[in-house]
């Protein structure tokens, strides 16, 4: 058999057989992880499939728009931040190529409209939240 295709088979058994041959010290090889100090888990923060919500009165973030950055505030009810800012983030896109027409939008389960106060308000039962 030729050298090379020796030499290519025992590099393509290699990680099959588990990365060591058979005289390796498998002492040479072990990996160990441990925590970092003063990081923590999502999973401590809060129990797994629950959705932490903010209130009335909270500012998000902002958004770009045309022609500005607008802030996302929480104005009725309780709303996770990370899909309201998804929600106003594709308003707000939407908004920039419309040519100066009204748009109204429905992403997330959120149903948004241009208002005369702000660059819209966005309402998913009880709760809302405007952009602008």
């Amino acid at each position: 058999m030729n050298p090379r295709w020796s030499a290519m088979c025992t590099l393509l058994l290699l990680p099959i057989a588990g990365c060591a041959a058979a005289n390796d010290d498998p002492a040479a090889s072990e990996v160990s992880f441990s925590a970092v100090a003063g990081t923590s888990s999502a999973s401590a923060a809060a129990p797994a499939g629950t959705v932490e919500l903010a209130a009335s009165g909270t500012v998000c973030g902002s958004v770009a728009t045309a022609q500005d950055d607008a802030q996302v505030v929480i104005r009725s009810g309780s709303a996770n931040c990370v899909r309201v800012l998804r929600a106003a983030r594709a308003y707000a896109a939407a908004a920039a190529h419309a040519d100066g027409q009204p748009v109204t939008l429905e992403t997330g389960g959120w149903r948004c409209a241009p208002t005369s106060e702000t660059l819209a308000v966005c309402r998913a039962g009880d709760a809302s939240f405007s952009v602008g």
